[in-house]
């Protein structure tokens, strides 16, 4: 096991492989400037901005993953988000970007890559 999210186990072995690529995170904080008439402007932190994070993953049926369940399950997922007292989910998936190869006879698509952004 390389680590979860979102329900999902990535793991590499030799019949599966769901890993994520391009890993990439950001935060910062905000801040408001005040304007005084006849002096400079001032600053003021306000608070901290909320982290972000992007990843990849390369859905293939080759590598033991079902590209079209997987991909329905991240779409609900940034489509919905359950909130209730006791769970708050500390990670929202916000927007799920894909590409993916022309679908072969039956339907079936061979390669998906998904965008966590």
């Amino acid at each position: 096991m390389v680590g979860s999210y979102m329900g999902r186990v990535f793991t590499v072995s030799s019949q599966r492989i769901l890993t994520p690529s391009n890993l990439k995170g950001s935060a910062g904080s905000d801040w408001a400037n005040h304007e005084i008439i006849g002096k400079k402007a001032r600053s003021q932190w306000v608070g901290p901005k909320l982290k972000s994070y992007t990843m990849d993953i390369l859905l293939r049926a080759q590598d033991g993953v079902s590209p079209r369940s997987t991909l329905d399950y991240f779409q609900r997922a940034a489509e919905f988000v359950r909130k209730t007292k006791q769970y708050e989910p500390r990670v929202r998936v916000m927007r799920v970007e894909w590409t993916q190869n022309h679908a072969r006879d039956g339907g079936i698509v061979p390669k998906v890559v998904v965008s966590f952004v």
